[in-house]
């Protein structure tokens, strides 16, 4: 039982009965101050206990709260103050005691008046109300009640309660934002079916599949309106099943790829339902278009239907084997030559199945593909087939290498059985009769030469595959010139191989005399007199026009193939490469105001999706800079595109940023993807962006105002969530004012400016940036040195540095190289720096100083002030400028005639 006294006692019975409180009155107590405990911060002060207990009870318990309590009475004068008022303003309570409240906090204006305190206790009424204390610096809740003694007044600080409210606000700002900017639809249904939430294509999708032309928006029960829609169709229904077992919670979630047919054309999506929390429930669905991957699909599964077909129907032997000689694919010719079934060639190496006779010699040409150093080998050899015999093959190997990596990816061998061929060659020593009836019946373009590569005989066949109808104006004419480009080296080579070696062979394009193109393989081996001279040349060429059409159709049936099933692994192969040059804020050395500001910007923009202008000197850093807000931003988890933009030529930069499609260009023989289109959802970062050209840059704007472009040679557009950051030393507004840049580029691009300040506005920096440097290069070269002399570390901090940071970890590395022992040693300062350094380690601070300040002030015609004076130049007040000038004893020169 709690016994209170006075008029208020009736006010604290109707508060402490609101609470629960059994209340009775009495006298002696200040019940003021038992009616702020009780009623906020619902205690029981007293059981049956005296007036006098319940009042030392009650100030024990407002010493011991966590909010400010005051007591005013009748003439606002303070008659009581808790611990927490006095720690809260950092006041003792004596010098509170008996003040005027007024006196003590005067009236402010623009917010919650202390004059409101007052007029609860002129009105009679409590007063409850949230501001901003000046006192404290945030949010206080601040509640008045008045009595007949005076008025009972506590603050609590509710500033973290603000600032978590505010916090959920942004919170739902951002999924909302979010949600927005998906290309998925999503909707929210509760337990009944019905949409609470929906992002902003999900009305216009929804009312689309359903052949509704009202909008389907939150309220409206999404399983009514299907059911309405279309009941006899069995994906609906599998559809409904679907959502209600997630709901009843018997499946975990549920998804579903389903066609949606519109006058234009069929699309595909794909349906995922998942739950919401149990104490919420209903569930959240969503629908990706994915018409894209299934014709994409339908293309590969095409593709490599032609690709097989072609590759069955070879007239060769074809195999495809990996780097380490594993058989990967083969076709049924191949296995007929080799006399294996495709089982168990599969289970065999190359070198297994055919059993070359000259290992060594293929091993060789192996390597040289493997090295890069030919592109192709073709050779005659014979291979051991799995009945033992022996079988003449005519071996072309080629090696494909990831486009991307440029890594071998596997071998391409084309194997023609030549044992017919072999035979006849051999047959052809034994008598020249018999060789020259084997000449004309072959199906082969024979030549005889001489030694010199003039055509002496050329075989019927041969008339008919070149269309020759009178040999007479051949004979005895150059057959190396007959070949065009090319072909008339490797003809010319081939013949002095054969001379030297034994075997020429080449493979070459020479057009038929009617134009007609053809392929030729040819082999030349020398003929010799009865005592073993080489007196003539057979050259063999066979047509295999037909061969290397069904070689490029393969290979761009590959290509294609590839191209499909690789789409999507393009850009992680870049990233993987990109990721290894991660680097954190830890790269960025200095503890200087000027670095600290630029870390304060760089933790302010990092989080949001701002575009970004890191300008400064060469050599300051602002790569580190540009990593550093990536590392820090939502987007760490992909890696950071940079793209050099001086470092690219006019012609090639547009296909670097935005890709090309196959035949763009001469040179462009498929398609590439660019740098935006790689940085989707990451982050790019424009180095140099100055240097971009002006009939670009249009381009570049489109990307940053509507995220989208389009790559050289294609009409489609391709959109890129991708977050900008750009990089310049030049000043960007006069080359805008030159004409040589786009305001509106400009303007896009300057949102949120970052300035990297040169090292010589940082000087204090220098040491850490020297034992940075000493440490990194001596453990690269394997040294230990600790020490710096001081005067090498003054005159280092002395010099103006006009290469920054670049210049001076360029001066400790010469430094660490000539070092022999533990101390840095710098024997001739001068000489580690550039000739005409803008100042020498010789001179004191104070005469680069004033050598500096003089050289400005002369540029400037001695006009101190003004847009164009010395103090703007040098970023100091005029004042300031004309205190140092004084200082340093710097007087204005006397001119005649006066500067014009």
């Amino acid at each position: 039982m709690l016994h209170v006294a006075g008029d208020d006692g009736q006010m604290l019975s109707a508060l402490l009965t609101r609470d629960g409180h059994e209340v009775t009155k009495s006298d002696g107590m200040s019940h003021a101050l038992a009616l702020t405990a009780l009623e906020r911060f619902d205690l029981i002060i007293v059981e049956n206990g005296s007036p006098v207990e319940a009042t030392l009870r009650a100030g024990e318990i407002l010493e011991s709260i966590g909010d400010a309590f005051y007591f005013l009475d009748v003439d606002l004068r303070f008659t009581y103050v808790n611990r927490k008022a006095e720690e809260l303003w950092g006041m003792r309570r004596e010098d509170l005691l008996g003040r005027k409240f007024l006196d003590v906090f005067p009236h402010v204006e623009g917010s919650h008046s202390n004059l409101e305190i007052i007029r609860a206790l002129d009105e009679g009424q409590p007063l409850t109300y949230e501001t901003i204390s000046p006192i404290i610096g945030g949010w206080v809740e601040v509640s008045a009640y008045p009595s007949s003694g005076g008025l009972s007044v506590y603050y609590r600080d509710i500033t973290e309660r603000k600032r978590a409210e505010a916090a959920v606000r942004q919170r739902d700002d951002l999924l909302h934002v979010i949600f927005d900017s998906l290309s998925s639809h999503v909707a929210v249904l509760d337990r009944a079916g019905v949409i609470t939430y929906v992002s902003r294509s999900w009305q216009e999708f929804a009312g689309q599949n359903h052949g509704r032309q009202e909008r389907i928006g939150v309220g409206v029960n999404y399983l009514s309106v299907c059911r309405a829609a279309q009941t006899d169709d069995p994906t609906v229904r599998e559809v409904f099943e679907g959502i209600e077992a997630v709901m009843a919670g018997e499946r975990p979630t549920f998804s579903i790829e389903y066609p949606c047919h519109s006058p234009a054309q069929q699309r595909w999506f794909l349906m995922q339902v998942d739950p919401m929390p149990p104490e919420q429930g209903g569930v959240v669905i969503s629908h990706v278009n994915i018409t894209e991957r299934r014709q994409a699909e339908a293309s590969v599964r095409e593709s490599e239907k032609r690709f097989r077909v072609t590759f069955e129907q070879a007239a060769v032997g074809v195999a495809h084997s990996s780097p380490d000689g594993r058989l990967l694919l083969m076709n049924q010719k191949l296995c007929d030559i080799l006399g294996y079934t495709p089982e168990e060639i599969l289970t065999k190496t190359y070198q297994e199945v055919t059993h070359p006779e000259d290992l060594e010699t293929e091993l060789a040409y192996a390597r040289s593909l493997l090295a890069g150093e030919i592109q192709a080998c073709s050779y005659e050899k014979r291979y051991v087939r799995k009945d033992g015999s022996a079988v003449w093959v005519n071996l072309t190997a080629s090696l494909v290498r990831d486009e991307e990596t440029g890594q071998p990816s596997y071998f391409v061998s084309i194997i023609e059985d030549i044992g017919t061929r072999k035979a006849a060659e051999e047959a052809l020593s034994e008598s020249e009769e018999f060789n020259r009836r084997i000449v004309e019946s072959s199906s082969d373009c024979i030549k005889i030469l001489d030694l010199e590569g003039r055509l002496l005989y050329i075989s019927h066949r041969g008339q008919k595959l070149l269309g020759i109808e009178d040999p007479g104006p051949y004979i005895n004419g150059s057959w190396v010139e007959l070949w065009p480009g090319e072909g008339r080296q490797s003809a010319r080579a081939a013949i002095e191989r054969a001379k030297a070696d034994g075997v020429g062979a080449f493979q070459a394009f020479g057009p038929t005399v009617r134009g007609e193109p053809k392929w030729w393989d040819t082999i030349i081996t020398p003929m010799t007199d009865a005592r073993g001279r080489v007196t003539r040349l057979l050259a063999v060429s066979r047509d295999i026009t037909e061969l290397k059409r069904a070689e490029e159709s393969l290979k761009s049936a590959l290509e294609e193939v590839r191209l499909l099933k690789d789409r999507l692994e393009e850009e992680n192969v870049y990233l993987r490469e990109e990721a290894k040059l991660e680097r954190h804020f830890g790269e960025i050395v200095g503890r200087s105001d000027a670095v600290r500001r630029v870390l304060r910007k760089v933790e302010q923009v990092a989080p949001t999706g701002t575009t970004v202008l890191i300008t400064g000197e060469t050599g300051t850093g602002k790569e580190l800079v540009a990593r550093a807000i990536h590392s820090e931003s939502p987007r760490r988890d992909r890696a950071l595109i940079n793209v050099n933009c001086a470092a690219l030529s006019p012609s090639l930069i547009e296909s670097e940023l935005f890709g090309h499609e196959k035949g763009a260009f001469t040179g462009a023989v498929g398609r590439k993807v660019g740098r935006f289109e790689l940085a989707d959802k990451a982050t790019i970062f424009l180095d140099e962006i100055g240097e971009i050209p002006l009939e670009l840059q249009p381009k570049l704007l489109r990307v940053l105002q509507e995220g989208e472009f389009e790559r050289l040679g294609s009409a489609h557009t391709v959109r890129a969530d991708v977050r900008v950051i750009a990089a310049t030393n030049r000043d960007l507004w006069k080359d805008v004012q030159a004409g040589r840049f786009r305001a509106d580029l400009f303007y896009r691009l300057n949102v949120y400016p970052i300035n990297v300040p040169p090292l010589r506005e940082r000087r204090e920096d220098i040491t850490s940036l020297i034992e940075h440097f000493v440490g990194v290069f001596s453990k690269k070269m394997g040294k230990e040195i600790t020490l710096l002399a001081p005067s090498t570390l003054e005159s280092l901090r002395s010099y103006l540095w006009p290469g920054n940071v670049r210049e001076l970890a360029n001066v400790i590395e010469r430094a660490v190289i000539t070092s022999t022992g533990t101390i840095l040693q710098i024997s001739n300062i001068s000489e580690m720096l550039p000739a005409g350094s803008p100042q020498k380690l010789s001179k004191t601070l104070e005469e680069v100083e004033r050598e500096h300040i003089t050289a400005v002030v002369e540029a400037a015609g001695w006009k101190i002030e003004g847009p164009e004076g010395a103090a703007k130049i040098l970023g100091l007040p005029p004042s300031t400028l004309r205190a140092r000038m004084k200082k340093l004893e710097i007087q204005a020169r006397k001119l005649w005639p006066p500067p014009r």
